[in-house]
Order: structure tokens, then C-alpha cells, then sequence
């Protein structure tokens, strides 16, 4: 019923009169509705995301506008539809030798995240406003404030759920609005606008965010981003450092504070080391069956993964991707995976003042997270936000 009404709320929304309209109901649909796997029994439904109503209703829209107006025009980078091609000849070309299972269905998944993506960018450029830096302050701070809420439902057991791994973590939440919040550190370590009290705040919360989120990998990823975005500039360098040290510093702290020990008993070298081959183990062994043009094409879509570990949460153990976006599209598509990773960043990463640290962002977190293939993937279009409308 709840999963209904969320995917009711997100179809209504693109079919608002004024798209900034529709842009601003998405912005609050991502960053405040649930969309970590926790939440899976109330946002998905047999492999549909409650946030495929807005996609399904701005292709209604569209027929809409051809309707009237005789013009169908879509205001996306060639780069993201050569993207959407070439997955569709993937999938087309893997009916050929495997089944039309749920493992198949499951890697058309990044392609309606692309749409989405594709869909918001399109309706934010052209919309007749842009947003001001007090619009863009505020959505964080209600982004912020809704990673507690949602994080309050399950700590109080006001949510239940059933999987093991989520009962343990029940101390941190990560979803779109900790994407959210991360592209809005990464946009106030490049913007220069004053710092306003209503600033202020927005940073606090979205750091409070980030750090809720309880994730190494989203801190290092903030890191490397904002570091390697300056290079040219020694200056900068030297403040992302030491706000990277202090980041860090909090999140051991509030990670002792919440006895995380899948953070204060894995710091260790061996122990990480252990952790990275537990986790990639599944695509080496797949990797390690490639020959031929397998190194470029890979195995094609539908491939899966076996992941013993699954079975102590009560899941299955064969799976259609791994905790690496890398590692998950090279075993499928070969070198040629790049490409479509690459496809999907600049689609959800558009041109503009943070488009390189916020990409450098997202590609560290590829690494760990097979992104493309999650609905926390939403919280990306925060970027949106600092796109040049002209």
C-alpha cells in the first residue's frame, strides 16, 4: 500500500503544470522518501522502484507536448543516449543465450535509472527559473533532517524488517539523501557564495548526513574529490586535507560512540585486505572464465554472481551484481563496461561548476558500489542543481 502511494506521489509530480514545479516535487520525493534497501518492502515491488511512476509519467508527458505542439524534443547529452544504445544492444544481443529470468530484468535496472536521470536533466532544462542559493540551501537542510527521520523508523523498530545484516546496522542509514548531501559538500568546497547562517546550517546537516550514513568509502570518496579536483591549487588542497582529517576524525568518533564495529574492528590492513577479496572474490572467479572477445564484451547481460555469505541473511545466494560498479560491469560487458559507466556518470554528473569533482566522486565510489544498479542513485540529481541552464 505504501510502496502504491509513493509510486502515485512520483507520477503525479512530473505531470505538474510548471516543470520547475515537477523538478522541485522530485528534489523532495529523493531526498526525503526512503530509498535504501531497507526499505525495500515499501519502495519496490517485483524489481519496480517507487520513483519509476515520475519516469513513466514524464514519457506520457512527452507524448503530450508532441501532441500539441507537433515537436519532440529532448534536452539530453548524445553521450547519455549512445549510452542507453549500446546497454539496449547488450540486452538484445543476451536473449541469444540466456533466459528472460529475473537475473535478466534485473540488469535493465541501470538503463531505467539512466531514463530517470535523463528525464529530470531534461524538464530542469527547461524550466523558465532557475533556483536561488536559498532554494538550494534549504532542500539540505530538509535532506539532512530526513536521513534522521528515516533512520528513526528503524532504530525504534517503528519499520520492521527481516534481514539480518539490516538489524545489526540498524545505528547508520544511507540513501539518496547521503548522495545528496555528499554533492552539496563537494559544490560548497568549489562555489564561492558568502556563507549565510541558512549556509551554515545546510552544511551542518549535510555533514551530519554523510557521517549518519556510517560509509568509509562515501568519506574517502569526499576526499579524494575535493583533493584531486585542486591539484593546481596548494591552498585548497591544504583545506580539503584537513577537512578530510576532521570528517574522518568525527565519523571514528561517532563510530565508537555507536559501538560500529564493522568500522572500529576492520581498520587494520589484513582486515580491509580480507574484507576487498570477500567482497570482488565473486567477479574474479567469474572474470577468471573469460577467453576470447569475453575481455572486451565480457559475459553479456543476465550474468550472475554466487555470494555464499548471503545465506546467514536468509537471501539468495546468486545475484546479479556485486559491491563494485567495476567489477560488476566489466564481468558483464568487458572493457566496454567502462564505457557505460562512464555513459551513466555524465549522465547523472551533467556539465557544470562541480561536474569534475563531483564525477571524480562518483567514480571512487564505483569502486565499493554498484551504483547504477541501486535506488539510492536518485540522490545524484542533486547536481541538477548547479547545472548553467544556458
Amino acid at each position: 500500500m505504501i510502496f502504491l502511494i509513493f509510486l502515485i506521489i512520483s507520477f503525479l509530480s512530473a505531470l505538474l503544470p510548471k516543470r520547475k514545479h515537477a523538478i522541485i516535487s522530485i528534489l523532495l520525493i529523493a531526498c526525503v522518501f526512503p530509498s535504501s534497501n531497507a526499505y525495500s518492502q515499501i519502495i519496490s515491488l517485483q524489481g519496480v522502484y517507487f520513483y519509476d511512476g515520475f519516469t513513466i509519467a514524464y514519457i506520457v508527458r512527452l507524448f503530450l507536448e508532441f501532441a500539441t505542439s507537433g515537436r519532440l524534443k529532448i534536452r539530453a547529452h548524445p553521450f547519455s543516449i549512445a549510452t542507453l544504445l549500446l546497454h539496449f544492444v547488450f540486452l538484445a544481443a543476451a536473449l541469444m543465450y540466456v533466459d528472460l529470468d529475473k537475473y535478466y530484468i534485473k540488469d535493465i535496472r541501470p538503463v531505467l535509472n539512466i531514463i530517470f536521470l535523463v528525464a529530470v536533466l531534461d524538464l530542469y532544462k527547461k524550466t523558465e527559473d532557475l533556483f536561488d542559493d536559498s532554494f538550494k540551501q534549504k532542500m539540505f537542510v530538509i535532506s539532512g533532517a530526513a536521513s534522521f527521520v528515516k533512520l528513526f523508523f528503524i532504530s525504534s523498530g517503528l519499520y520492521g524488517f527481516q534481514d539480518e545484516y539490516y538489524e545489526e546496522n540498524s545505528f547508520r542509514y544511507l540513501d539518496a539523501s547521503s548522495y545528496y548531501c555528499a554533492i552539496y559538500l563537494i559544490s560548497c568546497f568549489v562555489s564561492s557564495t558568502s556563507k549565510s547562517r541558512l549556509k551554515i546550517i545546510s552544511i551542518l546537516f549535510s555533514v551530519a548526513s554523510v557521517l549518519l550514513a556510517n560509509s568509509r568509502f562515501i568519506l574517502l570518496s569526499l576526499g579524494i574529490s575535493a583533493i584531486g579536483s585542486n591539484l593546481n591549487r596548494p591552498k585548497r588542497v591544504a583545506y580539503a586535507a584537513l577537512a578530510a582529517v576532521l570528517l574522518a576524525f568525527s565519523f571514528y568518533l561517532l563510530s565508537i560512540e555507536l559501538n560500529a564495529t564493522r568500522i572500529i574492528d576492520n581498520l587494520s590492513a589484513d582486515r580491509i585486505a580480507e574484507q576487498l577479496l570477500i567482497r570482488f572474490g565473486p567477479a574474479v572467479e567469474r572474470i577468471n572464465e573469460f577467453s576470447g572477445l569475453n575481455y572486451l564484451f565480457g559475459l553479456g547481460a543476465g550474468t550472475t554472481f554466487e555470494i555464499p555469505w548471503f545465506a546467514y541473511r536468509g537471501l539468495e545466494t546468486t545475484h546479479s551484481n556485486i559491491d563494485s560498479a567495476y567489477l560488476t560491469y566489466i564481468t558483464k560487458y568487458g572493457l566496454v563496461g567502462f564505457v557505460l559507466l562512464a555513459g551513466f556518470a555524465f549522465t547523472a554528473i551533467p556539465s557544470s561548476k562541480i561536474s569534475i569533482p563531483a564525477r571524480i566522486f562518483i567514480f571512487s565510489v564505483f569502486l565499493v558500489s554498484a551504483t547504477p544498479y541501486q535506488p539510492y542513485c536518485i540522490g545524484l540529481i542533486a547536481s541538477f542543481l548547479w547545472v548553467n541552464k544556458k
